[in-house]
């Protein structure tokens, strides 16, 4: 039964509405109570049933912003999203918090958002609107609220900037440096520049250093020039533990063809060989590229 009207005393009703299941699958209602006749407690329910049919909350619920925010990032977001975009969403949102915490969801407004906004950057309001769109979108779908005020805010305009890139005689001017001296105690040191190889793989082929550092050696097919992208390396929070995890790649099967055949292989595949990459002499191995 969608509704129901119970005598609870003396011109005293008390209505009763299902709402549907919760996230976490008990069903909700909605009491109301009406003072007057049986006549008066029948005209409420019959508006609050027809304003469930178009999908507008038939009450005004006390949770505040800030507590709706910590249940989605919880029952929501952590579900969903990645260890680094949740620390993200963490962060954005508990400015968000600061700011528009203690207003309750229902009374929460596009210009409440608006005002938050125009106080910051733009990429950092459009930054805080993903995820705050995201979990507002959610109470629309749970019924807290009848629509999301996102939708209603104009975002600050963001003019990219422009990207600076190495030139090309720049990247040859990088690539060929071998060794450099660095003051180590008053003293002029030789090092030897370890990283080269990657420093050419990322030039090569535009991968992310999170990306180039998550690569083993099956990755790699020197035959046919071929590198396969399906992991990152990123790092654990310390409510984790800490420490460095290899997390799989959102797109799997993202390739990236880099002419490691021609221009870098030699200079790849004097990985296997280098002193300070013990753990990775096995070029067959399902072990990192970069290890210690």
């Amino acid at each position: 039964m969608a509704g129901q009207i119970i005598k609870r005393g003396d011109r005293v009703w008390l209505v009763r509405i299902y709402l549907g299941r919760s996230a976490d699958g008990k069903r909700q209602y909605q009491n109301h109570t009406i003072h007057g006749i049986k006549k008066d407690a029948q005209t409420w329910l019959n508006d609050a049933l027809r304003k469930q049919d178009l999908g507008i909350p038939t009450f005004r619920t006390k949770v505040t912003l800030g507590d709706f925010l910590d249940r989605w990032l919880k029952t929501v977001a952590k579900t969903r999203v990645g260890e680094r975009t949740f620390r993200d969403y963490e962060w954005q949102l508990g400015h968000v918090k600061a700011a528009l915490g203690t207003v309750r969801l229902t009374q929460l407004s596009a210009e409440d958002i608006q005002s938050l906004y125009s106080g910051l950057s733009a990429p950092t309001a459009r930054h805080f609107h993903s995820p705050l769109r995201s979990a507002l979108s959610q109470a629309v779908r749970w019924h807290l609220i009848h629509a999301n005020p996102c939708d209603a805010v104009d975002l600050p305009r963001h003019k990219a900037g422009e990207v600076q890139a190495l030139t090309r005689e720049e990247a040859g001017r990088l690539m060929a440096v071998e060794r450099f001296t660095r003051e180590d105690d008053g003293r002029s040191v030789v090092v030897e520049n370890r990283y080269r190889v990657l420093f050419a793989f990322l030039l090569t082929t535009g991968a992310r250093p999170s990306e180039a550092l998550g690569l083993k050696w099956t990755d790699l097919d020197f035959e046919t020039g071929m590198v396969t992208i399906q992991r990152t390396l990123q790092w654990h929070s310390k409510k984790l533990g800490g420490g460095y995890l290899l997390r799989g790649h959102e797109n799997k099967e993202q390739q990236a063809q880099p002419s490691l055949a021609s221009q870098h292989a030699s200079a790849t595949q004097r990985i296997s060989c280098h002193p300070s990459r013990g753990a990775a002499k096995d070029r067959h191995s399902n072990r990192p590229l970069l290890c210690k």
